[in-house]
């Protein structure tokens, strides 16, 4: 991951009421978010922010770190820096 996939996975970020709770509104919600035409490395994600107050989609890469999960790197990122907005 680089700082440009970082700026491009920001500007996907949305809130959400809650993730998709099976394969079938999964597969329709990843469709509708079109994460591949973003770039064509990042997948879906919906996850819940570290404080757990907020739902959240975002296109980003697919892959592990060590210790965090890329959608927990992602919120560190941008509540640290202050730069989270939607």
């Amino acid at each position: 991951m680089n700082a440009d996939d970082c700026i491009v996975s920001k500007s996907t970020i949305k809130k959400v009421k809650s993730c998709p709770q099976n394969a079938e509104e999964w597969g329709n919600a990843a469709d509708k978010k079109g994460c591949e035409k973003v770039n064509n490395s990042f997948i879906y994600h919906c996850v819940m922010n570290t404080w757990r107050n907020e739902t959240v989609e975002v296109c980003a890469l697919a892959i592990r770190i060590i210790g965090k999960t890329l959608p927990q790197l992602i919120f560190l990122l941008f509540y640290k820096f202050n730069k989270m907005t939607f």
